[in-house]
């Protein structure tokens, strides 16, 4: 799910043949990046956490393993516009 607005996406990135190359995914509804977390060190994500960011929690709830297979799965149930899981 994108971490700004919550609305479901299909991918949270683009994977290139560079190793270690990806572009983040834009949100169809708010025109931020899906996850900008996936960048980011996780004592970065713990820290937004501790202050309470709810991208922060997001992230840690919905786009991280195990969460992010189960809640894609819930996604592809509800929607038939998303075609692929989430994953890390």
């Amino acid at each position: 799910i994108c971490t700004s607005c919550t609305s479901p996406t299909s991918s949270l990135y683009k994977v290139y043949s560079t190793p270690g190359s990806i572009q983040l995914t834009t949100c169809k509804e708010c025109g931020n990046d899906v996850d900008p977390y996936i960048e980011r060190e996780w004592l970065l994500v713990v820290m937004d956490s501790v202050l309470h960011r709810p991208e922060a929690f997001r992230h840690a709830l919905y786009n991280r393993e195990p969460f992010a297979t189960v809640c894609a799965q819930d996604v592809q149930q509800q929607s038939s516009n998303v075609d692929d899981c989430n994953k890390f």
